[in-house]
């Protein structure tokens, strides 16, 4: 004997899937009209908030704001790595070794630009050893 199909299957899971769509988008009041899917970037932060790279970044236009917020669009500079003083990517033992040799006085090792290779240049190169740029 065959199951005959309920002519009713397709309508509930289109009321269903309406139903709960809705809720996912009842987050707030917050909308996005036009956006386009870019990429590139890096790390971005300001007061509690951080984004690394972009997707979907606004396009170049005036400020768009709305309660607490704002959001330029536009393109990235370049994005640095300061502590990589030799330049092959990497925060590495050949950083460590500049930043050591010109200990106590200025120059390459001065990571942080406050005119002398020190502690904090020593601190930035240790806190970011092995990561990648």
């Amino acid at each position: 004997m065959r199951d005959t199909p309920n002519p009713y299957r397709r309508l509930q899971a289109a009321l269903a899937m309406a139903c709960l769509g809705g809720i996912a988008v009842a987050g707030g009041p917050f909308e996005i009209n036009e956006w386009t899917v870019d990429g590139g970037g890096g790390l971005s932060t300001g007061g509690a908030f951080q984004v690394y790279g972009t997707v979907g970044q606004p396009d170049a236009s005036p400020p768009m704001t709305g309660g607490g917020y704002e959001v330029v669009g536009g393109f990235w500079g370049a994005v640095s790595c300061p502590a990589d003083l030799n330049g092959n990517g990497t925060i590495d033992l050949g950083d460590l070794n500049i930043v050591l040799g010109a200990f106590g006085g200025g120059g390459s090792g001065d990571i942080n630009g406050d005119g002398v290779t020190n502690l904090a240049d020593l601190n930035l190169i240790l806190s970011s050893f092995g990561s990648p740029c």
